[in-house]
C-alpha cells in the first residue's frame, strides 16, 4: 500500500489562519455585530432628536415666562405709580376735607359773624377760657412740639423756662412732662385760663400779663405758640417776647400755617414764606431756625415754627 502521508501533510497554524482571513465572506457573528451597530446608533440618533425636540420645547417656554415675568413686572411698577397716586390723591381730599370741616365748626355757633378783634380780646378770651371743652388739642399740641426738640438742640432741664401766652396751661403740662426746669413760669391775660392753668400745675408760677407790656425777668427758654395769630400787632408782641430770653438762650415761636389755617377767629395768616420773612424783619440780629410739623394728624393741623437765639 501506497504511503498516503505525501498526502496528507499537516497545516502549519500560521497557514490555517491565513486561510481563514483571506475568505470573501463575513462570518454570522461579524453579521449580527454590524446589524446590531446600526440599530443601535438608529435609536440613538432618535432619542437625541426627541431630546433636542424637548430642549427646544422647554426654551421656549423659558422664553414665555420671562416674557410673562416682565409684562408682570411692568404690571407691578404701574400698579405702585397708581397707588402712589392714590395716595396722594387720598390726602389731598383729607386735607379738602379737614377744611371744610373746620368751615362748619365755625359756624356751628350761628350765622352771626365773628368779630376777631372783640374775641381776642381780654373780655374775649376770658369768655373763651371760661368753659374748656377738651383737653385733647393742647395736648397733642404740645406733644407734638415736644418731640422736635432733640433736633432743635432744646433741653428743659434746669433751666427757668416761660410760656407766654400760655392759656390753660395744657400745652405746658405736655411739653415739660418728664423733664426737671429749674424754674416754670406762665403768662396770660385771662383770669379764666389762667386760675385752670394753676389747678393743673401747681408747682408753675403764673402772672397775669399783656403781651405788649415790658417783662420782668428773663429765662432760658421761652416759648410763645399759637399766640400771634390772634394779635393785631404782631411784630411788637414778638420782639418784646424775644427781650425776656436770657444771653444764650432760646425762643420758639409757631403759629398756624396760613395756607390750611381757616379760623375766623384769628386775625393774621402766613405762608411758609411770609413767615419767614416775618420772623426775620423782626428778630434781625438773632440766629434763627425755621421748622413745621403736623400737631395732630386727624385735624391736619399744620404748624409753623421759629426758633430764636439770643447772641451772648
Amino acid at each position: 500500500m501506497r504511503d498516503l502521508r505525501h498526502y496528507f501533510r499537516p497545516l502549519s497554524l500560521k497557514k490555517v489562519l491565513k486561510g481563514l482571513s483571506g475568505r470573501s465572506h463575513s462570518s454570522p457573528r461579524a453579521h449580527y455585530d454590524t446589524e446590531l451597530e446600526s440599530n443601535l446608533n438608529a435609536a440613538l440618533k432618535k432619542k437625541l432628536s426627541s431630546a433636542r425636540q424637548a430642549n427646544q420645547k422647554l426654551e421656549q417656554k423659558i422664553a414665555a415666562v420671562k416674557d410673562s415675568n416682565t409684562k408682570l413686572g411692568l404690571k407691578i411698577v404701574a400698579q405702585k405709580g397708581n397707588n402712589a397716586k392714590l395716595v396722594q390723591q387720598k390726602k389731598q381730599l383729607e386735607s379738602l376735607l379737614e377744611r371744610e370741616k373746620r368751615k362748619v365748626e365755625n359756624l356751628r355757633f350761628g350765622k352771626q359773624e365773628v368779630d376777631p378783634i372783640q374775641h381776642n380780646s381780654e373780655e374775649g378770651m376770658d369768655s373763651f377760657f371760661s368753659e374748656i371743652r377738651s383737653e385733647t388739642p393742647y395736648l397733642n399740641f404740645g406733644m407734638a412740639l415736644k418731640k422736635n426738640f432733640s433736633k432743635w438742640s432744646v433741653t428743659l432741664d434746669g433751666k427757668s423756662i416761660a410760656d407766654v401766652g400760655t392759656g390753660p396751661g395744657i400745652a405746658l403740662s405736655a411739653i415739660i412732662e418728664g423733664s426737671e426746669p429749674q424754674r416754670i413760669v406762665g403768662y396770660d391775660f385771662s383770669e379764666s385760663a389762667l386760675k385752670y392753668a394753676k389747678k393743673l400745675i401747681p408747682n408753675a408760677v403764673f402772672h397775669k400779663k399783656n403781651i405788649f407790656d415790658p417783662f420782668d425777668e428773663m429765662h432760658d427758654v421761652v416759648f410763645c405758640t399759637e399766640v400771634l395769630e390772634h394779635l393785631e400787632r404782631p411784630k411788637d408782641a414778638l420782639q418784646n417776647v424775644f427781650s425776656s430770653v436770657s444771653e444764650g438762650g432760646v425762643l420758639i415761636v409757631s403759629v398756624p400755617d396760613g395756607r390750611v389755617d381757616y379760623s375766623r377767629y384769628h386775625i393774621n395768616f402766613w405762608s411758609p414764606e411770609s413767615w419767614k420773612a416775618f420772623v426775620s424783619d423782626a428778630l434781625p440780629s438773632s440766629e434763627i431756625v425755621y421748622d413745621s410739623f403736623r400737631a395732630s394728624n386727624k385735624a391736619h393741623y399744620d404748624v409753623l415754627v421759629a426758633i430764636a437765639k439770643r447772641q451772648k
